[in-house]
């Protein structure tokens, strides 16, 4: 009978031995896995791509999220009460209706009228009432502050005060308000709204905060006793949701850290 002698040599498996036994002898088997390898590549850099211009796009209103963040971590409560308030002038003559309160400091500070004030996010941005239910009325006066939608309540009446803002706008768009709700989604149950309208100052505190979806109108609808909603989208610099701040009528003193001139 022969035999054949096989060498350790001939036992030796080189690497395309081994890709062979695993994808195949098929080139195109071979270069599947770079193929992945390369398309997951391309897709994470997308991703960073899209993720740095998202960014960019929306920069001021995450300048103030991170601003805010870091005056209420990192800044002392004492130092923020101790902090000097401008108070705003009023130009006699003018005819500019105002209030005026005193803050536990016992400084007066001058509010203008149909202005929005937050204390907590440092807010104040003037009210455009009655605007049309249409978009393209909106987008227009949204650039000179936040609006009340016609149609709803006003302060002082029972029903619904509607009031919306943008949270973030393209830079590229005219107006000074683009981030004003850019903090909304910092407010809490508890804290303090104050609402100048005619001539009377109207104060209210936060019950409620939720997440809705574009298209649930329930937060617009009229409410039996006095309510105030705040309106604007959510999350920062998409109009995935609606987030809605809703606030009831409170008797409580204000203290403005942030107050327009009135002309």
């Amino acid at each position: 009978m022969n035999t054949q002698t096989i060498s350790t040599k001939d036992l030796i498996l080189t690497e395309d031995d081994v890709r062979r036994l695993i994808f195949g002898a098929k080139t195109g088997h071979q270069r599947k896995p770079l193929k992945i390898n390369k398309y997951i590549k391309n897709v994470a850099l997308l991703f960073i791509l899209f993720a740095a211009v998202f960014i960019a796009l929306n920069s001021p209103a995450y300048y103030m999220k991170a601003k805010f963040i870091y005056q209420n971590n990192f800044v002392s409560q004492k130092q923020t009460q101790n902090t000097s308030i401008n108070a705003p002038v009023i130009t006699s003559g003018t005819g500019s209706a105002s209030t005026s309160t005193t803050n536990a400091a016992g400084i007066t500070n001058v509010l203008a009228d149909n202005y929005l004030y937050i204390d907590r996010i440092s807010l104040a941005a003037p009210i455009i009432w009655d605007v049309a239910d249409d978009n393209a009325s909106q987008l227009k006066n949204l650039q000179n502050g936040v609006i009340d939608l016609a149609g709803q309540a006003k302060p002082g009446q029972n029903g619904n005060i509607f009031i919306v803002g943008h949270s973030s706008y393209s830079i590229f768009a005219k107006g000074h308000y683009k981030t004003v709700f850019a903090l909304l989604p910092e407010l809490v149950v508890g804290d303090k709204i104050t609402i100048t309208y005619q001539n009377q100052t109207y104060k209210y505190v936060v019950t409620a905060t939720k997440v809705v979806n574009p298209n649930d109108v329930s937060i617009r609808e009229n409410t039996a006793d006095q309510t105030l909603t705040l309106m604007t989208c959510v999350p920062v610099g998409t109009n995935l949701n609606r987030l809605a701040v809703i606030a009831k009528p409170v008797n409580a003193s204000v203290s403005s850290n942030l107050l327009p001139l009135v002309k």
